[in-house]
């Protein structure tokens, strides 16, 4: 058991007179335990002490009929139940405080140093007596898991990693809008689809339009003019026309060259063939023909496949 001196204790708060003399005078150790106090001058002893004294009190050597000695419970309770800080607060930083009975306890049982039994705890040993805390509410490493979705692991993943991606977590609108109070994430888009904060697309948008007002505005946004925008619309949409007819010209007046250049190619090869037609036999000259009247309509199809292509555009514009 541990013996513990007046010297030993540090006492949250400065004992009163009464207790001024709290040491056996025999083992010079503080009385924690079963005090006995003596009739003849009132000193207090251990009882395991002063049950080996019979003749005269050890302190003011009275005897006979003016010695005697009984139990103290008051003092007992008393002094018992004084504020103590732990002994090896100064030596080990021990944190421990308690009442003056319970630290013979402490010290035998608690105040050692020990490692936290989870993998990964940052703390190298703690003091015993805080072991129990330190599992269930302190260590980062301690097993954890989230409220939300279930998902297993260890409070510090939990908190710091998982919950900033936990599908379930419930979070605020991204607009602050007040028809939720909190959504679980994955919900989050489909809440947006609703909200009421959540800014839109004019319906007048293809038309140039580039507001984005607030969903609840927008019925109000689209009874507003958008007079300015469709002229500036048509405007645009007036000048493209003009270019795509400039540039339909000017493809046009290219393939009529391509044509003229063909038909004038073509007239040379028949002027050709018609001065060497006594020299060429047959099938020869049915081949040669053949592929002309092919080349021909060839030629033919491509100028009214271009002439319907414009006669349609003309018409779109």
């Amino acid at each position: 058991m541990s013996q513990l001196s007046r010297n030993d204790l540090i006492f949250q708060k400065e004992l009163p007179e009464s207790l001024d003399n709290i040491e056996c005078p025999i083992c010079l150790q503080v009385i924690i335990e079963e005090p006995c106090q003596a009739s003849c001058c009132g000193q207090h002893f251990c009882e395991t002490c002063i049950a080996r004294v019979t003749t005269s009190c050890p302190y003011c050597r009275a005897s006979g009929h003016n010695f005697a000695v009984f139990k103290d419970r008051n003092f007992a309770r008393f002094l018992g139940s004084q504020i103590v800080y732990c002994t090896n607060k100064e030596r080990t930083g021990c944190e421990w405080v308690g009442e003056l009975r319970q630290i013979r306890t402490h010290l035998s049982e608690n105040c050692g140093r020990v490692r936290c039994p989870h993998p990964g705890c940052p703390e190298e040993y703690i003091q015993a007596y805080k072991l129990k805390r330190h599992q269930e509410k302190e260590c980062p490493a301690r097993p954890y898991k989230c409220k939300h979705c279930g998902l297993k692991d260890t409070y510090i993943y939990i908190r710091q990693t998982h919950y900033p991606e936990c599908p379930l977590f419930p979070v605020e609108c991204p607009y602050k809008c007040t028809t939720v109070a909190k959504i679980p994430r994955c919900d989050v888009q489909d809440h947006l689809l609703v909200c009421p904060l959540s800014p839109v697309e004019c319906k007048y948008s293809a038309l140039g339009c580039l507001m984005m007002p607030l969903r609840m505005n927008s019925e109000e946004h689209h009874l507003e003019p958008h007079t300015e925008v469709l002229v500036e619309t048509c405007s645009r949409l007036l000048c493209r026309i003009e270019q795509e007819k400039e540039q339909s010209k000017a493809e046009q007046s290219n393939l009529q060259r391509q044509i003229n250049y063909l038909n004038t190619e073509l007239n040379k090869m028949r002027a050709d063939l018609r001065s060497q037609h006594d020299l060429l036999h047959g099938k020869v000259y049915y081949d040669i023909d053949d592929k002309l009247s092919q080349l021909i309509v060839k030629h033919e199809k491509l100028r009214s496949d271009h002439d319907q292509e414009f006669i349609i555009y003309i018409a779109m514009i």
